[in-house]
Order: C-alpha cells, then structure tokens, then sequence
C-alpha cells in the first residue's frame, strides 16, 4: 500500500507531523498518560466540595474576667480594628463571663477575592496590641460548608449500659478521635449533662434543727466561682477571680450545713441521698431499637474524607476492643461519605480504562 503524504497534508498537517514523528508523539502520549495518572492520584477525593461562606469568628478568651471587662478591655478594641476591613456586610459581638465572640460577614464575593480580605481581617486583629496580658491571643475562625456537614457519623448504642456509663463510653472516644490527624471536630448532639440530686430526708432534717433553705444556702455559698476584678501593678493588670466548685459527689455530701469543731459538724451526706444524675431529657435518640448516643465527625480543610474516614474507624475499632467485655456496647457508621466517593472514583476509573482502551485501538 502506498501512503500519498501530500492528500494527508492536505487533510490535516497534524496527522503528516504525527507519521513524520513517531518518537515525539509516542513521547507526548507518554506524558499525557504520566500526567493523567497523577492528576488521579492527587484528585481531592470529596462528596462535596468546600464552599467559603464569607463568614468569620473572632474569638478571645479571658479566664477569670467579668462580661463588662471583656467588653471594655477586648471586644471595643478589636471591633474598632475590624470594622477598618474592606467589604464588610455586618458585624456583631458578644461579651461573655471570660469570652469575647465577634461575628463577622463579608459580602459575597468569590473566593479568590475573599482569601485576601480574611488576611486583611486578620493582619487588623494582630495591630491590637494593648490587650490583657492573661487573655489570650485572639483567635481567627473561617467557616465552610465542611464545618457543617460531618464526613462520617459514629453511633454508640447499648441496651444494657446505663446513660451515664455510655455517655462516658462517648466522652472517652472523642477524647481518643480529636487526636487524630485531620480531625476538626467531634461533636456529640443530644448530650445530657451530668449533675447532682441532693434529696433531703424530712425525718433528718428536722431531728438535726436545721432547714431545707439552710441546707440550700450552703450549698450555694459552697459551690461559688465569679471574678473579683482587677489589679494594677508595676504598669500590669492581674485579674482576680474566687473559685470554690464542687468537682465531685463526695463534696457535696462533705459541705458543712451547720455545727462547729467543738460541737461536731452536720454535713450534707449526713441528712440527704446525694447521687450523680444527668440533666432533663430534651432530645433522645435510638439506634436499632437500643439507646444510643452519636458523634458527628468533621475534618479539616484540604485533608482527604477517605484518610480521615479510614483512621476514625481504625480508631473506634481499637477503642471497643478495649472495653469491657461484659459491657455490651456497639459501634456503628452512618452517613459514610466515603462510600459514595469510592463509588463516584470507580466509575471515574472505568470510563478512563475504557477510553484509553479505544485509543489504543485505533492506532
């Protein structure tokens, strides 16, 4: 067969240039090939991508300061820095007992024009130099959809563990899943606080002459913690505060209600049934016909679902073989966003291999 290279040229000089030179075109397709592996590789793997919302916290702490100090001291300051911030939709503030919250919304720009306002904000909040020396350094936080949509749900459930040991069970996992990399955060929505019954015996309390609002007031005047302001001296400014909580069961059936050393002490625990308790239930939630508790897992910006994913269930799985055997507790996934994105990367892959395949063959 005789190839007439002028009709090719004529037809098309990149199929004269691709016979003329194989070895460049083998190379190019090499490349093309090298690249495209990579590009695979470092493709970020996600259900969802990350989406600014142009919305900002700046957060202060300040152990031991009054809500009128804070105001004063920490969030008057640095709104005064912030609101210098181009594009700027509002800003709003609130001053806490030992905590500074300032809300701040840019209007809605794309993101690349965002980045550079958010390091405007933040180089304005670090030229507020004249803060409390015990405050600590004001702290920048960026919201995405990522910070509300969890990569993966972790459901604790056991019929025959009591509340109390099974919220513990889930305090003790979250400690262990917040060390991990990646992780943001792990929140566990529905969660009951724990605090104390004090249930008096009327028979006691009346054999010892005291009453039900004098066993009150001591326990209030025992269980006391507020700031008692602040000190100047040498040009620096302390902040006292008085703190005197209880910190277990034990003392509050140890609080003194009446009596002396002389005469001998009357104490709680001598008149009362003082046992631990959780707060009003307001949520509940159930897993498989059992009572259950969960964990909302987040992940840092740029980190990979599939890693972070991978290692919270490495990590759930090291944690229950740790327990107790006679503590029947299960540990479950829901909303494995994981599966989806292994699904979306199989299909991906198979349409690759399959144009390739037909590339090949017709050449």
């Amino acid at each position: 067969m005789t190839i007439n290279y002028y009709e090719l040229s004529k037809r098309s000089l990149l199929i004269r240039f691709s016979i003329r030179n194989p070895v460049v075109v083998n190379l190019l397709a090499a490349t093309v090939l090298v690249v495209g592996i990579f590009s695979l590789v470092q493709l970020p793997r996600e259900v969802m991508p990350a989406v600014e919302l142009n919305w900002v916290y700046v957060i202060t702490s300040w152990p031991g300061g009054s809500s009128e100090e804070i105001e004063r001291l920490i969030t008057v300051p640095l709104e005064e820095e912030i609101a210098s911030t181009n594009r700027i939709s509002s800003i709003s503030s609130t001053s806490l007992e030992g905590r500074s919250v300032i809300s701040v919304k840019f209007d809605a720009v794309p993101e690349d024009e965002f980045r550079p306002l958010l390091q405007e904000l933040t180089s304005n909040v670090n030229r507020v130099t004249d803060l409390p020396n015990a405050a600590d350094d004001p702290t920048i936080v960026n919201f995405t959809t990522e910070d509300f949509l969890p990569a993966i749900q972790v459901v604790i459930a056991g019929a025959e563990v009591p509340e109390l040991r099974l919220q513990e069970i889930t305090r003790e996992l979250r400690l262990e899943i917040k060390k991990l990399p990646g992780i943001k955060g792990a929140k566990i929505p529905g969660r009951r606080d724990p605090e104390v019954w004090v249930e008096v015996n009327q028979e006691k309390m009346r054999s010892a002459g005291v009453s039900l609002s004098r066993v009150a007031a001591a326990l209030k005047a025992k269980n006391v913690g507020f700031p008692l302001g602040a000190v100047s001296s040498g040009g620096e400014e302390y902040t006292l505060r008085l703190v005197d909580q209880f910190t277990d069961v034990e003392d509050v059936k140890q609080t003194v209600v009446a009596g002396d050393r002389y005469s001998g002490f009357l104490r709680v625990g001598d008149i009362a049934d003082v046992q631990p308790h959780l707060r009003r239930r307001e949520t509940s939630m159930r897993f498989n016909g059992q009572p259950a508790l969960s964990m909302l897992i987040t992940k840092t910006r740029g980190s990979s679902s599939l890693t972070v994913i991978d290692s919270v269930k490495a990590m759930t799985e090291r944690f229950s073989e740790g327990l107790p055997e006679d503590e029947k507790v299960t540990f479950s996934f829901v909303g494995d966003t994981s599966r989806q994105i292994n699904g979306i990367l199989s299909v991906l892959q198979s349409n690759a291999l399959v144009g390739m395949f037909f590339v090949i063959l017709t050449l």
